[in-house]
């Protein structure tokens, strides 16, 4: 018979689930707590997303019963269910939550990604570190408008030359 705590955090996993869209689940075993607790406070610095990013550990075999009962994925018999894990929640944007965490690993090599949900989709710890590295969505849009623009802008430049080339001759030729 479970105790009352578990069937607490069981369902406080499933409530995690359901309000966020993505998750990751971090190995965490040679982090030290004050190690945690910047890595946290970076993910806190982001103000628009603050209520829907969440860091904490998780007991694997209560995940698992979480993940069963939200009907997420099936990942009963994942290896990655090993160890110390944490969980990280992120918003519908995960890409800057994802930055912060892959820069904070890269830093201090303590943590490794496990796996996670992003978008729907279930992807490895190689695809994770790859998804980190990549421009986030309003970068790429930035980049895409700014190409946009600049053959535009060209074009306007090109087609004004030879007039502008006019009126410096004939300024010259004024004075």
């Amino acid at each position: 018979m479970p105790s009352n705590s578990k069937i607490q955090k069981v369902s406080d996993l499933i409530d995690k689930l359901n309000t966020a869209p993505n998750f990751v689940l971090i190995d965490f075993l040679t982090a030290t707590h004050k190690k945690l607790e910047e890595l946290r406070k970076k993910l806190r610095e982001d103000k628009s997303n603050q209520d829907l990013i969440s860091f904490s550990a998780v007991k694997n075999s209560l995940f698992k019963i979480a993940m069963q009962r939200s009907k997420k994925i099936d990942l009963i018999k994942d290896p990655a269910f090993k160890g110390q894990t944490a969980m990280l929640t992120l918003p519908k944007d995960w890409s800057l939550g994802l930055k912060t965490v892959y820069a904070y690993i890269k830093n201090e090599n303590i943590l490794k990604f496990k796996f996670g949900q992003l978008d729907g989709n279930v992807y490895p710890e190689a695809d994770l570190m790859k998804l980190a590295e990549l421009p986030s969505k309003s970068e790429l849009i930035a980049k895409l408008l700014m190409s946009l623009k600049t053959p535009q802008t060209r074009l306007v430049r090109t087609l004004n030359y030879n007039m502008t080339k006019l009126v410096y001759i004939l300024r010259n030729k004024g004075n």
